[in-house]
């Protein structure tokens, strides 16, 4: 949300530019050029929906980090405009061995990342393509060595097991997943560790949180040499406790050409979903807010696919990459007639999102759930109404009680995520 009130161009939205999509081959940075300058545009900006006839509609994966195998996303884009992230005084560590605060870096800079070559993951040079704030509830993560980072919950770092998010999910959440890969005090992280990066790094503010360094001395000649070399861990990377922020934080993330890099000496991935946009050539930033596209032809493809011999089924996960139930979902209803067809054919499914609009298929959803083939999972950061609207301006609020409640009264199986949470900025946020 906008600091300075409802005349900003981008109030109610989570990114603060337009920023550059990684596939754009064309680079472009505004500069003086001792002309007068020309007036900004002050109209707010409005969501623009285009139709879109998607060839496919269910994709496919077979990662081991993620908890499902087939998903369907009914828009690209999402008006919900969340971002999880870390704080701006996290060190990155560059291509040529030196550290940078991440809210201090730019598009077109080189830092460290990680690719897989025949299994083994190695370091290597990744371009910056892409770099936003927001403000978000946090967690620190503070790990054997004294390192402290501070991240959303949402946000994803490397471990001896893959990829996990920083916070938990409650049990019970999709069918098959046990719930999403989180952290936990005892897991041990990847990366070259703090001691290739800046010591003594101060949260103003934020007493004893927030991305101090405690390891070793920096070396830049050593970090350097990292190049090439595989992704190992050591005893001081080992997660030793987590812990929530009291208030909502300014937090920052960039996108990599590797889609990761390395944060207080841990291997850090970068937001998933905002960087589909750059495929479009639009900026994953305000572009992926406000240029949003509606797969209308989906409950047809769905159809089709599920008509193909030989199919077999396997639970779909509605809402993967973008909220299933973003608010444009209200004129559009693909999300419904995606159910419908799925109901019709007695599939499995799995939703999650953060908006109450859920609630209205309930006369679907249901029957289904009698079937025993829906989970619905529903994220909700605070139940604070005033909070809610200032972190996530443009997601449908939530009452708790009566949204659970209804789900629980027509015996849908569901589970409420508190990830992200701001636990003490909002005193019901104990009922989660």
């Amino acid at each position: 949300m906008a600091k300075d009130g409802k005349s900003e161009t981008t109030f109610m939205r989570g990114a603060r530019s337009f920023i550059q999509g990684r596939f754009e081959t064309v680079e472009r940075e505004t500069f003086d050029d001792g002309w007068t300058p020309e007036e900004k545009d002050e109209r707010p900006l409005e969501t623009q929906v285009t139709i879109e006839r998607a060839r496919s509609i269910v994709s496919h994966n077979d990662s081991p980090d993620v908890g499902f195998d087939s998903s369907i996303n009914p828009y690209r884009g999402c008006e919900h405009g969340c971002i999880y992230c870390l704080h701006g005084d996290t060190l990155v560590l560059m291509a040529d061995g030196t550290a940078r605060r991440i809210a201090d870096l730019k598009v077109g800079e080189q830092v460290c990342g990680t690719r897989l070559e025949e299994g083994q993951r190695r370091y290597t040079r990744s371009r910056v393509r892409a770099h936003w704030t927001v403000v978000r509830p946090a967690y620190q993560l503070t790990l054997a060595d004294g390192t402290e980072i501070v991240a959303g919950g949402d946000h994803r770092f490397l471990s001896h097991d893959g990829w996990k998010f920083v916070a938990a999910a409650d049990a019970g959440t999709l069918i098959g997943t046990g719930g999403r890969p989180h952290l936990t005090a005892g897991d041990m992280l990847m990366g070259p560790g703090s001691a290739l990066l800046a010591n003594n790094v101060v949260v103003n503010g934020m007493p004893r949180r927030g991305g101090g360094l405690r390891a070793a001395e920096p070396s830049g000649i050593y970090a350097r040499d990292l190049l090439g070399q595989p992704v190992s861990n050591d005893p001081g990377l080992r997660v030793a406790s987590i812990e929530q922020f009291s208030d909502a934080i300014q937090l920052y993330d960039i996108t990599t050409e590797t889609e990761d890099f390395i944060a207080n000496g841990v291997v850090s991935h970068n937001c998933y979903a905002r960087p589909s946009h750059a495929y479009l050539e639009l900026s994953p930033g305000l572009d992926f807010e406000t240029k949003l596209f509606a797969k209308t032809n989906a409950p047809e493809l769905l159809r089709a696919e599920l008509a193909k011999p030989g199919y077999k089924p396997s639970p779909i996960a509605l809402g993967a990459n973008t909220d299933c139930y973003q608010p444009i979902e209200r004129k559009y209803r693909i999300t419904r007639q995606i159910l419908e067809v799925l109901a019709e054919c007695k599939h499995p499914v799995t939703i999650v999102t953060k908006s109450a609009l859920v609630e209205r298929d309930l006369d679907l959803l249901s029957p289904m759930a009698a079937k025993n083939l829906v989970r619905v999972f529903v994220s909700i950061g605070t139940l604070d109404r005033e909070l809610a609207r200032k972190l996530e301006p443009r997601a449908a609020s939530h009452s708790l009680k009566r949204s659970l409640s209804s789900f629980g009264s027509r015996m849908i199986t569901y589970a409420a995520s508190s990830a992200p949470a701001a636990a003490a900025a909002s005193s019901t946020c104990s009922m989660v």
